[in-house]
């Protein structure tokens, strides 16, 4: 395998594991005590967390451009905004569709196999 490939791999794995556990988890806590987990509220939290890798890209790409624009050394070959405006539409699509599918997995595994939200109370005693 190349190994650009094993380290593309690599970081993605180690993002993963970053937005679950600083993300992802203390949300799933919050919504466990707001009531039960229902699909709806899950698809929203992982659309929203398919998103934060983009985010978090954007805010470096802004700060970058800010900055060569103050000093004056942007390029002048930048794409044409339609291109820029396509790509963004493409990153949130596949964040995301990312996001939406991995909380549609975690529902079917963890609550629907589950049933009631009685037996959700692995994370401690949950007030509704």
């Amino acid at each position: 395998m190349d190994e650009r490939l094993r380290h593309l791999a690599l970081l993605v794995c180690m993002l993963a594991i970053l937005v679950t556990v600083v993300a992802a988890v203390p949300i799933v806590w919050w919504l466990l005590q707001r009531g039960p987990l229902s699909l709806k509220r899950l698809l929203m939290a992982g659309f929203v967390l398919g998103n934060i890798p983009l985010g978090a890209y954007l805010t470096i790409v802004a700060q970058a451009a800010i900055y060569h624009l103050v000093n004056g050394t942007i390029s002048q070959h930048l794409l044409p905004l339609l291109d820029l405006l396509t790509g963004l539409l493409h990153f949130i699509s596949v964040g995301s569709f990312v996001g939406s599918a991995s909380a549609l997995v975690f529902w079917l595994v963890a609550v629907s196999t589950w049933g009631s939200h009685e037996q959700i109370r692995i994370f401690g005693d949950v007030d509704t």
